[in-house]
């Protein structure tokens, strides 16, 4: 009885872990806007659990160079290209895998005060008390891009095949 029973204890660990292996393709929107943007995540689960693969959109291409899987909590650690050629940014990915579904969580880039409302940018209201010197001289909270908040995708598993490699960017047009 008491093999039985360890038996039964291992065919069901054996079929959750098997439920929440990630490998294949898993498409959705690439923002919670609707402006058609589309975006894939391609997983390699290995029986160890170790997770590999890529992001790919539009916006940006992730190579996934770790992750790991806690129950349905979903964390996978990327690196994006540095711009102009410089070091790789790294960047975490948030999700929670339910129903079949995975809902990602975007991680929202800090860009320092560059772009859109950072350093240098006219002033919210130039007309202030101290005539607007101190919002010029601040870039405000969220890095220069306003307080933006993080986004959350729904995936969808199209496939279970283990994915091809991140193809590679296309020669810019000149």
């Amino acid at each position: 009885m008491h093999t039985l029973r360890l038996c039964a204890a291992a065919l069901i660990s054996l079929a959750a872990v098997h439920a929440q292996n990630l490998t294949g393709r898993w498409t959705g929107p690439a923002t919670t806007a609707d402006d058609g943007l589309e975006m894939t995540v391609a997983l390699t689960q290995d029986a160890g659990g170790k997770i590999t693969g890529y992001v790919a959109s539009q916006r940006a291409n992730d190579t996934i160079v770790g992750g790991r899987v806690e129950g349905n909590h979903v964390t996978l650690e990327a690196e994006r290209p540095g711009r102009g050629g410089g070091e790789p940014v790294k960047v975490t990915y948030q999700g929670v895998l339910e129903n079949g579904k995975l809902s990602l969580t975007m991680p929202v880039m800090n860009f320092a005060g560059r772009g859109r409302g950072g350093r240098g940018a006219p002033p919210a209201n130039p007309c202030e008390t101290d005539g607007g010197r101190a919002a010029a001289a601040a870039p405000p909270p969220g890095g220069g891009r306003g307080n933006q908040q993080p986004q959350v995708v729904e995936l969808t598993h199209v496939s279970t095949d283990v994915p091809a490699p991140l193809p590679p960017h296309a020669a810019p047009v000149s």
